[in-house]
């Protein structure tokens, strides 16, 4: 996972998708670090999922919501929230998109 400088580990995760609403990641994570304390809500986060031919795919979404808490006593767990930067419009009020063109 890109976005931590700590080894994270991806205990499981649900990605659902939908052609005109997007996508919603939801996955549990185990650190020995509390991820609460470094993952932003608003910054982005890169899942790297490696299958077992070693081809690498890559996810990249925005941070929406984290719960943490510890697995053990040198183990913390974390619950989060990714979906589409965009998303972030829906959580504001006279918001404006700006787009470069060349």
């Amino acid at each position: 996972m890109y976005g931590t400088n700590h080894p994270v580990h991806v205990v499981d995760f649900e990605l659902t998708t939908c052609i005109n609403s997007g996508f919603l990641l939801k996955a549990n994570l185990e650190s020995q670090f509390d991820l609460a304390d470094e993952l932003l809500v608003g910054n982005m986060l890169t899942f790297e999922i490696e299958s077992p031919d070693a081809i690498s795919t890559y996810f990249t979404g925005t941070l929406f919501d984290i719960q943490s808490g510890f697995v053990s006593e040198h183990t913390c767990g974390a619950e989060v929230i990714l979906k589409p930067r965009l998303e972030l419009l829906k959580q504001t009020e006279k918001s404006q998109i700006f787009v470069q063109a060349n």
